[in-house]
Parts: C-alpha cells; structure tokens; sequence
C-alpha cells in the first residue's frame, strides 16, 4: 500500500503577512480583476465584518482568486483540496495568501477546527461543498462538512456563483481573456430547531439550492457580456 501523501501546515501566526496582504489585494484588484473582466454582482450581500462562509460552486481550479477579488476590501480565507500543499515550499505560500488544505477522502478534523477558528474571528471562509472543479454548468454532490460549519454561531452564509472561469484554461495553458462574473446572493439561515445533523442536512440544501439558482444568473450575466 503506498504512502499516504504528507500534507504541510504553515498557518500564519499574526494572520495574512502584511506585505503579501497588501500586495496581492493590489495585484487582485488591479491586475487579475481587470485583465480576466472581472464583473461582480450582489456585493451588497456580503457583510462588512464577522464571520462569513462562502459557499460556492466551482467549475475550474483557478476560480479561488476571482472570489478573493470579489469580495476586497474584505481578506478571503479558502479551503483548498488537500493535494495542493503536498510540497513544503508550495504550501508556505498558499497559506500566505489564505488557503488552507482540507482531505475529502475522510472526515478532516484539524481543517474544519481551523475554519471555525477563523469565521469565529470574523473572517470570510470560502468552501467549494463540490470537493473539486466540477469542470461545468451542474452542481456536483454536496459534501456533509459545509452545513456543520454553517451551524457555528454568528456565522453568516452567503451562496456565491462563479461562471467564465472554464473559458480561461484548458490544463495549464491560458485559452482566453474572461468575462468572468461573480455573483453573490442573499444570506441563508440555518433551521433553529433539529438535531445537529438534520440542521446542518437542512442548510447544506438551503444552500445547494440557492447556489444553483445563482449559477443561472451568472452564466445569463457572462452571455449577455458576450451578446
């Protein structure tokens, strides 16, 4: 049996780096954003402070710093799949931008601790439920861990729909200039009464559907640009 790959844990002890934190806002804003065209919807959904979970579909891997421009001047915190900080030094520099790895192939203790951790400080979070890029329009299965954390008090949950991100890669190579949208939608709230799992059942449906509903509008947006 081979050996399980070893993931690399760098969180920053006094939050993002400073001068990477000034520097990759500069370069999102006025870089990234304009060079893909970037266009962003219903940011008025996506409170000033406290904790915040983003819940967001995920049609392509590059899609985590279109949603980290989207959501300036506010600082973004993403769970990543878990392959990608298999490398020391990789790892180190995800985590300086505010990524952090989470395992889908088994209940991932140390990540979900450190999501609660940052959304009861008052940072946004970002979670794909799908697990991986789904690599088109439909919603791939939902995974369990994003209701639980919907659950944490305080915690807003915002639905957030990517589209355009398919267009600009096809593997590694660039393959065209945007338009990408990023729409935000309305908070949900998770039930009062229920058990645990059937509260957190009940939210990860509440937003399964509202993102999906989202992801039509997006995908009309990205069309109409195009028109």
């Amino acid at each position: 049996m081979p050996d399980e790959p070893m993931v690399h844990w760098f969180p920053p002890r006094q939050g993002l780096w400073p001068p990477m934190r000034v520097a990759g806002q500069f370069l999102l804003r006025h870089a990234w954003g304009p060079f893909y065209g970037l266009r962003v919807e219903g940011r008025e959904h996506l409170p000033e402070s406290g904790g915040v979970l983003l819940v967001g579909n995920h049609p392509a891997d590059v899609d985590p710093p279109f949603l980290a421009t989207a959501c300036l001047p506010r600082d973004l915190r993403f769970i990543t799949h878990s392959r990608h900080f298999e490398k020391r030094a990789f790892s180190a520099l995800l985590f300086s931008v505010g990524a952090f790895p989470l395992r889908v192939d088994r209940l991932d203790t140390r990540a979900i601790r450190y999501a609660r951790d940052e959304l009861a400080a008052g940072s946004v979070v970002g979670i794909f439920p799908e697990g991986q890029a789904s690599e088109r329009r439909e919603l791939l299965p939902f995974h369990d861990g994003m209701g639980y954390l919907a659950l944490e008090p305080g915690v807003t949950v915002v639905p957030t729909a990517i589209w355009g991100t398919l267009d600009l890669f096809r593997g590694r190579r660039p393959s065209g200039r945007g338009p990408v949208v990023v729409r935000f939608g309305p908070g949900i709230s998770a039930p009062a009464k229920g058990s645990r799992k059937a509260r957190a059942r009940e939210v990860t449906e509440r937003a399964r559907e509202a993102l999906d509903a989202l992801v039509d509008e997006a995908v009309e947006d990205v069309e109409d640009v195009r028109a």
